[in-house]
């Protein structure tokens, strides 16, 4: 491609709605961020309005769009990241009957704590690679008959976010093989929407859209509110995938040799496949990245939201903002040793390892010469251990040992966690800037599909620009200590086992 000629990713997050503009040697030209609220007044409630996010939508592409256009050039490709599990009903006119239902809505987890331990949630496990959960459509539609059958029955159809914002670019009502994938609706073994479970759901695959490659790609979209942003009806949309799919596809792991872990407000580990991964135990998702990968891996809720509770409820609550009581609990946690003080991190439920939403928060082991360090200390490595157990199960599923662990997110930047991070998975580890990781990731997918380009080209090249963006040492774990963190990670997993029972 030539630098005359720009690309932008849309990136359509559970918080935000960012879009990157980039030209063809992949140099940043503008960014646009706008935030998306999200209405919690009842216990497990998470719902934004999808009218909310379409207006989003269209002031982050009119705003890099701008940018492009006053430095002469014009938006020739538009890739598309969303995040996975959300969910709305709308009339057949295209009319939203209910707000949009996003992962964190658990509402529906008595049935999926019903469906979890049965054969029939097994067997849907395996067809469709989604684990067994409240976040998931499938429960949630299942929650829906049983709970709003009025609204379920007025339902003409049920669609993901980036469906009905595609539908409004459009016209037509498809879903890239990404998103279909993480709705536990989806058969992988036949790219078709699974049979059995639209049956037990007593839904016809009419009131589901049409699935399509990940490189699926429209001219001519709807122009509305963007008109004067340097995109024309000629600018090329390629649908993508999900947010944590390109979010590997932009660091360069599209393989089964290395692993990710990202932590955010959650936390997820990921890895490639070229096979469909299926583990009744640990249950890893397995999503769809283009017609020959997976990325398989463990989602959990106990990452940065565990560390800013400590900040809010037991370290420095009435010191600052929480970023500075934060920044203060990682400089003084950094110098303490912990012998018999444990935290189980569970303070919003949990997904991976446990799939549990009753899953609650301890402290073990706690003294009255505790400070706030330690009990922040503490969070960190509960937090690492329970990311390791999902490692572990995931291991197990992929039957390999990663040579290097990739991480990223903000307690990353410090240098004791990530020696922590070394020693408590006992592999090296490297730092990643994952800023825009899902953006860019839909960035590549753009460009595969605007070059004809296959996945692995792509990878080669992002596995060079991710390694730009990475810290250009390996952190090695510590002998002494990874033996240390093996028994404690140890007695973590029996304290989880003995004091939250398995759903």
């Amino acid at each position: 491609m030539s630098d005359s000629e720009v690309l932008v990713g849309i990136d359509i997050g559970t918080t935000s709605v960012k879009a990157l503009a980039e030209d063809g040697s992949g140099v940043s030209i503008a960014r646009a961020v706008r935030t998306i609220d999200t209405v919690s007044e009842q216990e497990q409630q998470a719902e934004q309005d999808p009218y909310d996010i379409y207006r989003a939508v269209q002031a982050v592409v009119k705003e890099v769009g701008e940018v492009v256009k006053a430095s002469g050039r014009t938006i020739t490709h538009i890739g598309m990241s969303a995040a996975m599990h959300s969910l709305m009903v709308i009339d057949d006119a295209g009319n939203p009957l209910t707000p949009l239902y996003t992962w964190m809505d658990l509402r529906a987890k008595e049935v999926s704590q019903a469906l979890h331990t049965t054969d029939a949630g097994a067997r849907r496990y395996r067809r469709t690679g989604t684990p067994v959960h409240a976040m998931t459509p499938a429960v949630k539609l299942q929650w829906l008959r049983t709970h709003k059958p009025a609204l379920f029955a007025a339902g003409h159809r049920f669609v993901s976010c980036k469906e009905w914002l595609w539908w409004r670019l459009f016209g037509e009502y498809v879903v890239d093989e990404s998103i279909a994938s993480a709705t536990g609706l989806m058969n992988l073994s036949t790219r078709q929407w699974d049979e059995e479970t639209l049956t037990e759901l007593a839904i016809p695959a009419s009131s589901l859209s049409r699935i399509v490659s990940t490189t699926y790609t429209r001219h001519g979209m709807d122009m509305s509110g963007i008109e004067t942003s340097g995109v024309s009806k000629a600018t090329a949309v390629t649908i993508g995938a999900s947010d944590g799919v390109l979010a590997n596809l932009a660091l360069g792991i599209t393989e089964s040799e290395n692993m990710v872990l990202t932590m955010g407000t959650s936390l997820a580990v990921r890895t490639g496949s070229h096979k469909i991964v299926s583990d009744p135990i640990g249950r890893p998702f397995c999503y769809i990245l283009d017609d020959t990968t997976y990325i398989v891996g463990g989602p959990s809720n106990s990452g940065g939201i565990v560390l800013e509770w400590v900040a809010n409820h037991c370290g420095h609550g009435d010191q600052g903002t929480l970023d500075e009581r934060l920044t203060a609990l990682f400089a003084e946690a950094e110098h303490v040793l912990l012998d018999d003080l444990y935290f189980l991190p569970y303070v919003a439920g949990e997904r991976a390892p446990l799939w549990n939403e009753n899953a609650q928060a301890s402290f073990i082991g706690l003294k009255a010469s505790d400070q706030p360090a330690h009990l922040f200390r503490a969070a960190m490595e509960g937090i690492l251990y329970n990311a390791r157990w999902i490692a572990e199960q995931l291991m197990v599923a992929m039957d390999e040992q990663p040579s290097i662990l990739v991480v990223s997110g903000r307690p990353f930047e410090h240098a004791w966690v990530q020696q922590l991070t070394a020693d408590i998975f006992s592999i090296p580890v490297r730092v990643a800037q994952a800023d825009d990781a899902s953006t860019k990731g839909a960035i590549a997918m753009a460009r595969m599909a605007h070059s004809a380009t296959h996945l692995q080209a792509i990878t080669r090249t992002l596995i060079k620009t991710a390694g730009a963006h990475m810290e250009s040492r390996t952190i090695v774990p510590d002998d002494l200590e990874s033996r240390r963190h093996a028994l404690r990670f140890a007695h973590f997993q029996m304290l989880v086992k003995h004091l939250i029972p398995s759903v």
